[in-house]
């Protein structure tokens, strides 16, 4: 019997010995990112959801992602106090809230 974990997991690609080529990408083109450590991702992994498909990220683990998780990625912003030399906060800088490393893209379908 399968967890709801398994069957989110199910949806990514984590064998890093596969050629992107040969993942089975259906309409979006897919990238293989390395999702950065993070003390606000929970052991198990991060959620995220697009286009009715559940992915979990699990942080310095490769995954190859849809497209659609990067622009959720790239839109996951917070910001962070940029404090002076007086310990004053001086302003506020947006910073991403998930940084990932992307490794590779492969082919559209």
């Amino acid at each position: 019997m399968s967890t709801a974990i398994d069957k989110l997991a199910s949806n990514l690609n984590t064998d890093a010995d596969e050629a992107p080529g040969d993942l089975p990408v259906v309409g979006e083109r897919r990238v293989r990112i390395l999702l950065e450590e993070n003390d606000g991702i929970p052991p198990t992994g991060q959620f995220f959801g697009a286009q009715g498909k559940g992915y979990v990220l699990r942080p310095g683990e490769e995954a190859d992602v849809p497209m659609s998780i990067v622009n959720i990625l790239d839109s996951a912003v917070m910001s962070v106090p940029v404090v002076d030399s007086g310990k004053r906060v001086t302003h506020y800088r947006d910073r991403l809230r998930f940084p990932y490393r992307v490794i590779t893209t492969s082919r559209p379908a």
